[in-house]
């Protein structure tokens, strides 16, 4: 996984301790010994790679900090020819419709769903995005979706992800999402208050389980 490699190199550079590891399955974490993570549910996994932005790894070095690394949901699909251009490449604001996907299904595996949070009255509009695009993908091409939280606040979440073909490993996309923590007039809220129990299960994902 050469973005991950090249993230750990960089946390190594820093003097930040990065293991080359990567827990892929439930058998794969739980034979690794690392305790609660072994009861993680499926398709979930956490890796002890640095997936923190580079400027993040720059503060928490000068507070004296550690790298986190936050538990990774992985979901895969298979592109469908509506989603191709006439290069025969996937339309580049499919991505985003995959970084949708994405999120959902990381939430919906923790048996909870954006309708039940919007039920609670909490709502989580996205406010900025952004995507790099390193390789295309093509019809049929099965690829995973990996998303994890980066960062957040009572107020603010952001998530971050990897598209990668699973025939090769090959990473094609990276991005992330910001979101504010709104009520359902769109007024931004505290979500420590309003629903500690989700705050504490988003921020319990992104410490990777710990």
């Amino acid at each position: 996984m050469r973005n991950l490699r090249s993230c750990a190199s960089f946390c190594d550079s820093l003097g930040i301790m990065a293991q080359r590891t990567v827990y892929t399955s439930l058998q794969d974490v739980a034979r690794s010994g690392v305790g609660k993570q072994a009861s993680l549910p499926n398709n979930y996994y956490v890796t002890d790679f640095c997936l923190e932005d580079s400027m993040v790894q720059l503060r928490k070095r000068e507070r004296g900090e550690k790298c986190v690394n936050p538990v990774v949901h992985s979901h895969r699909l298979r592109v469908r020819y509506s989603e191709t251009d006439q290069m025969s490449v996937v339309y580049h604001t499919n991505y985003l419709n995959w970084f949708e996907v994405g999120r959902t299904e990381f939430i919906r595996h923790a048996d909870l769903s954006y309708r039940e949070l919007e039920e609670k009255g909490v709502m989580i509009p996205l406010t900025d995005a952004n995507i790099s695009y390193k390789r295309p993908a093509k019809y049929d091409d099965e690829v995973e979706i990996r998303t994890h939280v980066s960062e957040i606040t009572p107020i603010r979440l952001t998530f971050a992800y990897e598209i990668v073909r699973v025939a090769d490993e090959e990473l094609l996309v990276t991005g992330k999402t910001m979101h504010v923590f709104t009520n359902t007039a769109l007024k931004p809220i505290r979500l420590s208050r309003t629903e500690p129990e989700v705050y504490a299960w988003l921020e319990h994902q992104h410490k990777g389980g710990k």
